[in-house]
């Protein structure tokens, strides 16, 4: 593996699609007998998906129309800031995802495993937090905190049924996310954690686990209803917003994090600007 492939892969919370990428397809043509057949695949993946690049410049947009609502905050109400930024986390997550996709492609031609799957089209919690947010994470969470934990349970009790290994798994799950977003918020603001954060997981865990019991129940019971795909979106993606309104957000804004941000970003661009302008006169006195 080239040095800076594996830096690249090493230090990001990234996760290659070995299906789509020129590197696996030029390694896949040496070591296949018929490599037509490969070449076809890997077309129609790519046409399946979107283009990084475009994918950026759309989600560019986004954040910079929400970038422009901001600045109207002053006439906004407190509430429907709250919820505001529930969809310019979410965008500034991609934004950032996004530009590392694209200098993977551009660098290596790689192309990455996206980190978000359209979380706002989730008909449940299970899908939400699972299949469709931050996967890596999600990824990362399943194999060092999920999988072990549920194996624990499962060995420590052979009498128990399988529900509550996964009910525990799940829990311990949420507790370990709630608390990697305590310490981080210790580490960037210096204060006493306040548990919000915390509780948030906490919350979102035991709503995961009404939502395994009842499925489990009617499936025993042989219900096939099923919620109003339109209804049941709309009731997820509230859920987290409101949830995330009362308890995720208040601690982040008690430090004034959106404040620092806006100085981090504006120290970011006088450095960029700094160093293009060196750049230029070292080019020019040459």
């Amino acid at each position: 593996m080239p040095l800076i492939l594996f830096i690249f892969v090493a230090y990001l919370p990234i996760k290659i699609n070995h299906k789509n990428s020129t590197t696996t397809t030029k390694l896949n043509f040496e070591n296949q007998e018929d490599p037509s057949k490969i070449g076809s695949e890997n077309k129609e993946n790519i046409a399946n998906q979107e283009h990084p690049f475009l994918n950026l410049i759309q989600k560019t947009i986004f954040q910079a129309l929400l970038w422009i609502v901001y600045q109207l905050k002053q006439y906004m109400d407190p509430k429907f800031m709250l919820a505001y930024y529930c969809f310019y986390v979410y965008i500034s997550a991609e934004v950032l995802m996004a530009t590392v996709s694209v200098l993977a492609w551009a660098l290596l031609g790689l192309e990455l495993e996206p980190h978000f799957n359209k979380p706002y089209m989730a008909t449940s919690l299970q899908d939400f937090w699972g299949r469709r947010w931050n996967l890596m994470a999600s990824n990362a969470l399943r194999s060092s905190v999920y999988e072990p934990l549920k194996r624990l349970v499962s060995s420590r009790s052979h009498d128990i049924g399988a529900m509550l290994p996964r009910i525990v798994a799940v829990m311990g799950t949420f507790v370990a996310s709630g608390l990697v977003h305590e310490i981080a918020l210790y580490y960037f603001a210096r204060m006493r954690p306040s548990w919000e954060m915390t509780g948030f997981f906490v919350l979102q865990g035991l709503v995961v686990i009404v939502e395994i019991v009842v499925k489990k129940f009617l499936l025993m019971k042989g219900f096939a209803w099923r919620m109003n795909i339109v209804v049941s979106r709309v009731l997820v993606v509230g859920f987290v917003m409101v949830s995330a309104m009362c308890l995720f957000f208040p601690p982040v804004l008690k430090f004034n994090a959106v404040v620092r941000l806006e100085r981090e970003v504006g120290a970011m661009g006088e450095f960029l600007k700094c160093s293009l302008i060196m750049l230029i006169s070292f080019v020019n006195g040459k």
